[in-house]
């Protein structure tokens, strides 16, 4: 059989040169090299989970100042909402009581103008329901006509306002 030795001359076989105690402290030394080496890695996996610990201890943390955060967020939008709707309140309240008052004169100024001897005899020319009879009362179809009048002039007055 041949030697590694004469195959290639610069390895030369270790166990031959090496007394015995010295090959006993070399496989000591391995062992505790490689017990280093564990020691290492167990050192490394430790600190891996201890890191992975506070990235997690971390994003709870965030997550909860998110919640924190919206719960504000969403309680001063509420209260801005809140604020607004008695804003459009007030002022749909103020519009109605303007609207009513604005409503009110224009129909009490319409009624004035129709009420006029000149203005209703204008109209009972053309509409001669509107004639008193023979006793000087007008009857029942020409109040409903003249009001049929009234509110198409208040219609119109109302609609060209807005």
């Amino acid at each position: 059989m041949t030697s590694v030795a004469s195959i290639r001359p610069d390895i030369i076989d270790n166990h031959y040169n090496y007394s015995p105690e010295q090959i006993e402290q070399l496989e000591l030394l391995k062992r505790q090299k490689l017990m280093e080496l564990e020691l290492y890695r167990q050192q490394q996996r430790q600190q891996e989970t201890e890191n992975i610990e506070q990235i997690d201890e971390n994003l709870k943390r965030l997550l909860d100042e998110k919640k924190k955060h919206k719960k504000h967020k969403q309680k001063k939008q509420q209260k801005q909402k809140h604020k607004q709707t008695n804003k459009n309140k007030h002022k749909a309240y103020k519009n109605s009581y303007s609207r009513t008052l604005i409503n009110s004169s224009v129909l009490f100024i319409v009624y004035l103008i129709l009420s006029q001897d000149n203005i209703r005899r204008f109209f009972s020319k053309f509409i001669t329901s509107l004639q008193p009879d023979t006793n000087g009362k007008i009857k029942f179809k020409g109040i409903i006509s003249y009001g049929i009048i009234l509110v198409l002039f208040y219609n119109c007055i109302i609609y060209s306002i807005k």
